[in-house]
């Protein structure tokens, strides 16, 4: 991505020479470079993101399983405080 900053500051530098030769020739180069760089950034990313995509789906289902977890575990009182702790208060108030 630095490269193709830098890349592009030097056309802009190119294009503020109009008559010059030299600066149209180098521009024409540049252009080139600046496409040949984005395409290889555009295949690293696909690239990046197929070799991720595993990862990416354990992650999902890790996370998936841990939610549900949460949830049954919410069904169920904890089996580790007393009784009185887990009974709602308006439920104890009439015995």
């Amino acid at each position: 991505m630095g490269r193709i900053t830098d890349i592009s500051g030097e056309i802009s530098c190119c294009d503020n020479q109009p008559y010059s030769f030299e600066a149209r020739e180098r521009r024409v180069q540049l252009i080139k470079i600046k496409e040949d760089l984005e395409k290889q950034l555009l295949a690293e990313d696909v690239t990046l993101w197929r070799d991720t995509e595993e990862l990416r789906q354990i992650l999902v289902r890790a996370m998936q399983r841990k939610q549900s977890g949460e949830l049954r575990s919410n069904l169920f009182p904890n089996e580790n405080k007393p009784v009185k702790d887990r009974l709602d208060s308006k439920y104890m108030q009439g015995s």
